[in-house]
């Protein structure tokens, strides 16, 4: 089983220490598993809802890890200077002002899905894509 830095694990995410077949790639029993001596209170799933034996659990979370992108100032630079404004328009749109300035220097690290709205749009008004995000990292889907 991997190892998880304990301060990655979100405030408010439920852990797990039931002994079940899947949680050898349960991020919730890793949580579990890793969690720090001087944490008194956290939050649990609660063992009579769930079902280990049936084989699969409603709250089970894979441990591993997705590939999140940072920054996509290198593909935005590829779209005519007519199209870059509209570009911009509809990404705050999306995802808001604050979000999308930190996400475009890569700041703020774009989950698969955002990865995917934003080659999406790039390749609608004929960005080159080819040369991908300015950065990857590989992170635990918390949710």
């Amino acid at each position: 089983m991997e190892h998880l830095d304990y301060s990655e694990v979100p405030a408010y995410f439920a852990h797990c220490a039931a002994d079940c077949p899947q949680a050898s790639a349960c991020l919730r029993r890793l949580a579990y598993d890793e969690l720090p001596a001087d944490k008194s209170f956290v939050l649990m799933v609660v063992p009579r809802l769930l079902t280990p034996s049936a084989g699969a659990c409603k709250f089970f979370l894979s441990s591993e890890r997705a590939r999140y992108a940072r920054g996509f100032i290198k593909m935005a630079s590829t779209l005519q200077m007519a199209r870059a404004k509209d570009f911009r328009d509809r990404l705050i749109a999306s995802l808001g002002r604050k979000k999308y300035y930190k996400a475009r220097k890569g700041e703020y690290v774009l989950t698969p899905k955002e990865q995917q709205q934003v080659l999406s749009l790039l390749r609608s008004m004929g960005a080159n894509t080819d040369i991908g995000f300015d950065g990857y990292t590989y992170r635990h889907v918390w949710q």
